[in-house]
């Protein structure tokens, strides 16, 4: 593995890990993990939301700790498949990354699309979002050779000759 592929596997493993730290943060606190979430969606801190509405507070709460455990999983999924067979050079390993930044930038846009509060910025994940998608998306592209070619048959890790 070449230098830059080793950098890219680390970048994507690194991210990985990074959702899984937000992840289990929002498991942990709840929509007070990311209180600007709540703030840009309802235009109301968490504890207002909550002093307002308490059973549907219970369901958001719920339901952020139910995206945090997504999260959890999603991010272990990509660093398994970062570590072994992205790792590997196996090219539907390559191909399957590419829903990170897919999912990176659907993030944003579906903050975008369900618009914020009135007067209220828009939440944090619209920045990291893009941000996300390109470091992934520019680590994917740097590592590109090493999975072009013949797509049927992926890199084999014998180290002896066939």
């Amino acid at each position: 593995m070449s230098g830059r592929s080793r950098v890219a596997m680390v970048v994507l493993t690194g991210i990985a890990a990074i959702l899984v730290i937000f992840g289990i943060g929002d498991i942990q606190q709840g929509p007070k993990a990311d209180p600007a979430i709540t703030t840009a969606i309802s235009g109301k801190l968490p504890e207002e939301v909550e002093a307002a509405e308490p059973t549907g507070y219970r369901l958001y709460d719920f339901a952020i700790r139910m995206g945090g455990l997504n999260l959890v999983i999603i991010g272990l999924l990509l660093a398994a498949i970062a570590l072994i067979p992205y790792r590997a050079g196996r090219r539907w390993a390559w191909n399957t990354m590419w829903l990170l930044p897919a999912w990176a930038l659907a993030v944003p846009a579906m903050y975008v699309a369900f618009g914020p509060a009135p007067g209220t910025p828009l939440p944090p994940p619209t920045i990291s979002g893009p941000i996300v998608a390109g470091v992934a998306g520019l680590s994917l592209l740097v590592d590109r050779r090493r999975f072009a070619g013949n797509s049927h048959r992926a890199p084999s890790l014998d180290l002896e000759p066939a």
